[in-house]
């Protein structure tokens, strides 16, 4: 079972797709989209030179897109648990995930979201960067996301960054002879502050 995971995909030039096995050695995902459907996407900030016309990503400057709207997605073949979330921008809106519980988005829904329009306008020198944030928590081990939507390339492009999986961070519980010292420690602590109370005051 992975822990918590975050794509950002960054260090891939424009246009490039991704094999199906590309993440999986690195995050434990493999894309079942098809050769030519998922793909890396940079944005035309001057500092990241590609050629997007979208900015001020949550980290970096790559992002993932996607070649069609039809249904696309990515498997984890050690399956996650706990949430899901990512950062989108889609200007002309219209789509949702869902996490199932099989593979190749098969199976059950595990949870689902909308991703509604991030906004018609640019808002940075000509480019597009109302970045929204979605996610969800569910029950279950999760084996794949799958996303549809009314959008693509040919319509409106919307990009992806930050999906972020797995289980989430827990609260560290000290183990017990750490406990002991604490617990003596503050046996000592409150000793010593009784002693202080009962002492005499001096002239």
């Amino acid at each position: 079972m992975l822990g918590a995971q975050t794509l950002t995909f960054e260090g891939f030039a424009q246009g490039t797709f991704f094999a199906e096995n590309q993440f999986e050695a690195s995050h434990g995902v493999r894309f079942f989209a098809g050769s030519n459907e998922a793909f890396a996407t940079v944005s035309a900030e001057r500092v990241c030179d590609g050629d997007s016309m979208w900015a001020n990503a949550p980290s970096g400057c790559g992002a993932l897109a996607f070649a069609t709207g039809s249904a696309n997605g990515f498997d984890v073949p050690a399956g996650f648990t706990d949430m899901f979330s990512l950062h989108y921008l889609s200007p002309n809106g219209g789509g949702w995930f869902v996490v199932m519980d099989g593979f190749g988005g098969s199976g059950n829904v595990l949870a689902s979201a909308s991703l509604t329009s991030t906004g018609a306008s640019p808002c940075q020198g000509g480019l597009f960067c109302s970045w929204r944030e979605v996610g969800v928590t569910f029950s279950g081990t999760a084996k794949s996301v799958r996303f549809w939507s009314a959008y693509s390339l040919s319509t409106g492009e919307a990009v992806f960054d930050d999906i972020t999986f797995g289980r989430a961070s827990q609260t560290t519980v000290p183990e017990p002879s750490t406990g002991v010292l604490m617990l003596s420690g503050i046996a000592l602590l409150g000793g010593w502050a009784c002693r202080r109370r009962r002492r005499p005051d001096t002239p």
